[in-house]
């Protein structure tokens, strides 16, 4: 009897057992292909993500690099723009004090024409009053100032003159 047991078991071994073995082996490496899939799929999406983050990080630093040279190409056209236009003032006011001086040198005394030269320089405004011409003599006395420093007109103070004016701190 034990023997027919033990045939008996060995028979339902060998009967259900591939029934049971093979959906389980089926079932393992399943499993194991869907998990390296899986491991796959989340190593090439990190590797995007890394390479979209790069590429994004690229073109941002090339649209920086080309604002920085667009700033520093318009700082160049307005710098050279503002030198021109303020060597455009100096050569009118220059042209304009040597006609005055011209006109009057011989039926005006020095101080008058100076005087006279001053008056006219002094309307010569531009921005509203900050753009202005200023006249200082070799030993930096103003003889034409701006409003806020026209109390230094003359130097009659030994304070008063360009040399001796300091930034506010």
């Amino acid at each position: 009897m034990k023997r027919f047991l033990h045939e008996n078991n060995l028979l339902h071994l060998i009967a259900f057992g591939p029934l049971i073995f093979i959906p389980s082996v089926v079932l393992l490496i399943s499993f194991l292909v869907v998990s390296l899939q899986k491991e796959n799929f989340e190593r090439n999406l990190a590797n995007l993500k890394k390479n979209l983050l790069n590429e994004r990080r690229i073109a941002v630093r090339t649209k920086v690099h080309s604002a920085v040279d667009l700033i520093t190409y318009q700082k160049s056209i307005i710098k050279q723009d503002l030198m021109s236009r303020v060597k455009t003032r100096v050569k009118d006011a220059h042209k304009i004090a040597t006609a005055i001086y011209e006109k009057y040198k011989d039926s005006k005394s020095k101080a008058q024409i100076q005087d006279i030269i001053v008056t006219t320089l002094r309307s010569l405004e531009w921005n509203g009053g900050e753009s202005f011409i200023w006249i200082l003599d070799f030993e930096g006395v103003f003889h034409l100032a701006p409003e806020y420093l026209r109390h230094l007109e003359g130097g009659d103070a030994p304070s008063s003159t360009f040399k001796t004016l300091r930034d506010a701190t």
